[in-house]
């Protein structure tokens, strides 16, 4: 099975309205430019999910495969049970922090995210950790630049947190049954 389609939209669906997201709206917001964003972004993005990529492709050969698709649904439920929880709001600094500070504030935000469980999970189920590293990596780009890239006007009129309940809502029915089939109860 190709892991990149469904760690996309796993990720994407995961991460809205999460802190990797708040940190580079606000950091978007105090005058960082969205190209350093984009190379912070990217760099943090690789860093993380590529250790969870290995360390699925690490863990593969000491777990038999229905195991291995537990894990996957496990990921996908504890992915998408806390988006139901109200999301904290992040103001942005008064300035610009600097590439590096900023750097920081990203990779703290992704530290232990539901994505890199995710990527985990996704590279041990397939035996595939580039393509599992590498959706997890276009769905940050995408959900960190977005609001960069808007500016003021994110999130305007988009409901995020309706989003946030829907995208729960299917994350948590996909791992249920992921873990119910790796169960044989399904």
């Amino acid at each position: 099975m190709n892991p990149l389609l469904p760690v996309l939209v796993a990720c994407l669906l995961s991460e809205l309205g999460g802190r990797t997201q708040a940190n580079a709206h606000a950091l978007g917001m105090s005058g960082s430019s969205p190209v350093s964003m984009a190379a912070i972004l990217l760099l943090s993005s690789l860093l993380h999910y590529g250790v969870a990529a290995i360390g699925g492709e690490l863990v593969r050969d000491y777990m038999p495969a229905n195991a291995r698709d537990l894990l996957y649904g496990l990921a996908l439920i504890f992915a998408g049970l806390p988006l139901l929880l109200p999301r904290k709001a992040i103001t942005p600094p008064a300035t610009s922090p600097g590439a590096i500070k900023a750097f920081g504030k990203v990779v703290v935000a992704q530290f232990g995210d539901a994505a890199a469980f995710i990527v985990f999970a996704a590279s041990a189920r397939t035996g595939e950790p580039i393509l599992s590293a590498f959706g997890a990596v276009l769905a940050m780009m995408v959900v960190g630049m977005v609001p960069v890239l808007a500016g003021k006007d994110w999130p305007g009129p988009f409901p995020v947190r309706a989003v946030r309940i829907a995208a729960a809502l299917l994350l948590t029915f996909f791992g249920i049954h992921a873990a119910l089939a790796a169960l044989a109860i399904i």
